[in-house]
């Protein structure tokens, strides 16, 4: 739907948009304000696929109709006040979108869990948290996220082999330190929840008992996510940590 509504088409209001697609929208649209700072350079980068577009606004195929470059370009500063503008009424329009409309689909579920991870991060959050590094950080740990989500379509290898094999040194491990556990108890319980569905889904049609059983993998997850969510309050209430935590 984000790529669909925000890319190029041969009409009066979609014929300045990039031809070229990123992924940057969809944090974009989801709320993360370092990604939206990031798309004047970003549609600069996906204009340079316009000449090999077709008519059809597909990157064109061997001996494909190119778009002339002409009907396709205006002013960069045309195609990214064109792209900020419908991503702005695309994200007013996700907003009014149904809780069973999110829930429809582990995939829609999980987008809107990222979207948690990019919000903008105010007075009682540590200050590392309102640094715009930050805002960075969690622009990568959702690309990242949404790539694993979309990796059944990429073709890709993953290596088989151990690093060198014989283990780590024999040294006692320093202590773990208290207070790991990121402050963002909105992602946290949106996250729990998530599991939840994930549970409830199993649950209903019969799939992999085994997770689903006290100690099963998928009940273990929800026990330390919920851990979590619980740390994440009290860290933010500023309470220290015990050992039993």
């Amino acid at each position: 739907l984000i790529a669909d509504d925000l890319a190029w088409k041969d009409e009066p209001d979609r014929n300045r948009l990039p031809v070229v697609t990123s992924g940057l929208w969809l944090p974009a649209v989801l709320g993360s304000e370092y990604a939206r700072s990031l798309l004047d350079k970003q549609v600069l980068l996906c204009r340079e696929g316009l000449p090999n577009a077709s008519l059809e606004a597909g990157p064109a195929s061997s001996g494909g109709m190119a778009v002339p470059r002409e009907r396709l370009l205006g002013t960069l500063e045309e195609s990214i006040a064109m792209l900020k503008t419908r991503l702005d009424k695309l994200a007013q329009a996700l907003q009014k979108e149904s809780e069973a409309s999110w829930h429809s689909s582990i995939g829609a579920l999980w987008l809107r869990l990222l979207g948690n991870l990019t919000a903008a991060y105010g007075e009682g959050y540590p200050l590392y948290m309102r640094d715009a590094a930050f805002g960075a950080k969690q622009l990568e740990s959702f690309m990242g996220s949404y790539t694993e989500l979309k990796h059944d379509t990429l073709l890709y290898e993953k290596p088989n082999y151990a690093e060198a094999g014989e283990g780590g040194d024999d040294e006692t491990p320093p202590p773990v330190p208290k207070g790991l556990v990121e402050p963002n108890p909105v992602f946290w319980h949106s996250l729990l929840r998530t599991v939840d569905y994930v549970i409830a889904g199993f649950t209903r049609y019969g799939l992999y008992p085994d997770d689903l059983e006290e100690y099963g993998s998928l009940r273990l997850f929800r026990d330390t996510v919920a851990l979590c969510a619980a740390l994440a309050e009290k860290e933010l209430r500023g309470e220290g940590l015990s050992d039993e935590d």
